[in-house]
């Protein structure tokens, strides 16, 4: 994942990050971008299912077994919903978001 930031933190903040990552001996990008995944996950369980459910799906489809990912086709929004155990047919939309965000991962 590759985080950029356009705005200036203040002062106090980046001080905060710059003690946080010497303390922990890591970079302010890996501080940072170890923070903004852990925020996703807590934020969109969803995504983390979806994850799981694309490598599940990508392996199974490499092996030649027939699927797809994408979300256009309603077949692999059933095939997500059923691994999710929604209660109904992911959305084009929803599903589509999804799919941007891990291909922005």
């Amino acid at each position: 994942m590759q985080v950029s930031l356009n705005t200036r933190l203040s002062p106090e903040l980046s001080g905060a990050l710059r003690e946080f990552a010497a303390r922990e001996k890591k970079s302010i990008a890996s501080v940072v971008e170890a923070a903004l995944e852990q925020y996703l996950k807590e934020v969109n369980p969803m995504f983390e299912l979806y994850k799981e459910w694309r490598k599940d799906s990508e392996e199974m489809i490499a092996d030649g077994i027939p699927g797809s990912l994408d979300c256009g086709e309603e077949k692999a929004r059933q095939d997500f919903s059923d691994y999710a155990d929604l209660p109904e047919i992911i959305s084009f939309e929803d599903m589509f978001k999804l799919e941007k965000q891990y291909e922005n991962k």
